[in-house]
């Protein structure tokens, strides 16, 4: 093959990305449509089919976990095609399940198909397909397509509805087998991947770092910093809808405001394209990426300090594109892979995992303790105590993570950039 990083097959690459994250959106959408039948078959209630829906969070959140331990031992293309089995097996056995408990099994394991998420920003961020100066749009266009596929799970599923349960469901199973197959067939990693540029490590520290992501200082300050980026992400599409019933939104707001927190997602694509832009002008790594962090943070933030005085649709949406904001320094962050890894996609799919299963953690308990603050207060005193508590958290490690960087960095070449000899 030729140089990877120039190979035009990087696009494949990409495109495959995406389709292959469409089954665990679209699965998760199309389960909300059929809900209705599903609870007629069952006698469900309200709550228990309340409870099938929200439950996936937690399988999601535990695939993300489980990805690493399945890359070390299956490598990281199996890795994805045993996610991509776990939600296609149970599309075909939901509509067959006889009781409420199988649901919920069913519901968990199908999350367990979040696993492909980090192998796929694996692929796309730190397995050497992308050049530094593609590495911010390659991942904004990712995260933009994970979000077509809640689109294209409700367009299908509603045109799919009323011919059934079965019908719905089966269609997914069939399309996740195939886009298992399309996966299979066509994601693949460099053939010759440039050495990573610490030529000042010993033999002994590469063999260790090769071994474990905790070799890298770095790992720990992403780990922390990822979470108070998370913050906006999961306030966006968890509280604003919350927020909006407590004032009394309509049922028409409200699809409004669910319809707006899925087209946020692709305000990535601008963070990718102003890194790279950034990058591509100053050849500096830290400006480009930890800068546009900040400065992306620091818009999401706003929007939500700004949400305490929201009490009508228009300004609700602003500020949800304000904290929308966060998608942008998200597509960003996953360029930091390339930055603190050698490219090594099994290695890059190790940290994907942990860094997605810390980050996401919020999901799990973000809902209750806003309701709990918001028990306490309101809800937009809770937005505005999770904004004061993130920026506390994440200015002084992105601080941090800065100085480390541009220490290893300094007076060496960025890998697809000019030298950077003043990397802060």
């Amino acid at each position: 093959m030729a140089d990877a990083k120039s190979s035009g097959y990087r696009w494949v690459i990409l495109v495959l990305a995406c389709i292959a994250s469409f089954p665990m959106m679209a699965g998760l959408s199309s389960f909300g449509i059929i809900a209705p039948q599903l609870q007629q078959k069952l006698s469900l209630t309200a709550d228990q089919v309340g409870t099938a829906g929200n439950i996936l969070t937690w399988g999601l959140w535990f695939g993300f976990g489980v990805s690493s331990f399945f890359i070390a031992r299956l490598g990281i293309k199996k890795t994805l095609l045993c996610g991509l089995v776990f939600v296609a097996v149970p599309q075909f056995l939901i509509p067959l399940a006889s009781s409420f408990e199988v649901i919920l099994a069913l519901r968990v394991i199908q999350g367990l198909c979040s696993m492909c998420i980090p192998v796929l920003f694996a692929y796309v961020a730190g397995s050497g397909w992308f050049s530094a100066r593609e590495g911010g749009i390659a991942t904004g266009l990712f995260l933009g397509g994970i979000n077509c596929g809640a689109f294209f799970g409700d367009a299908v599923a509603n045109a799919l509805a009323s011919r059934g349960m079965n019908a719905t469901m089966f269609f997914f199973g069939a399309f996740a087998l195939a886009v298992l197959v399309l996966s299979a067939l066509g994601l693949k990693t460099p053939s010759r991947i440039d050495e990573d540029d610490d030529e000042d490590d010993s033999p002994a520290e590469a063999a260790t770092a090769a071994k474990s992501v905790f070799a890298y200082k770095e790992t720990w300050l992403l780990l922390l910093l990822f979470i108070p980026m998370c913050t906006p992400y999961w306030a966006v599409p968890i509280i604003w809808p919350q927020y909006a019933k407590s004032l009394g939104f309509d049922a028409g707001q409200i699809t409004t405001i669910n319809l707006w927190v899925s087209i946020v997602g692709f305000i990535a694509v601008i963070g990718g394209v102003v890194s790279d832009g950034m990058l591509r002008k100053t050849g500096n790594v830290v400006r480009s990426r930890l800068g546009c962090i900040l400065v992306f943070m620091i818009i999401a933030f706003i929007g939500m300090f700004a949400a305490a005085g929201v009490d009508s649709l228009s300004p609700m949406i602003l500020t949800m594109i304000l904290a929308g904001a966060c998608y942008a320094a998200i597509a960003v962050y996953w360029t930091l892979l390339g930055v603190v890894y050698p490219p090594d996609p099994e290695l890059n799919g190790k940290a994907a995992s942990l860094l997605t299963f810390v980050g996401n953690s919020p999901v799990v308990f973000l809902t209750p303790l806003s309701a709990w603050i918001a028990g306490k207060s309101s809800w937009s005193a809770a937005f505005v105590e999770m904004a004061v508590v993130a920026v506390i958290v994440m200015l002084p490690t992105l601080y941090a993570l800065k100085k480390m960087i541009a220490a290893k960095r300094r007076g060496s070449a960025y890998p697809g950039v000019a030298a950077d000899p003043v990397a802060n």
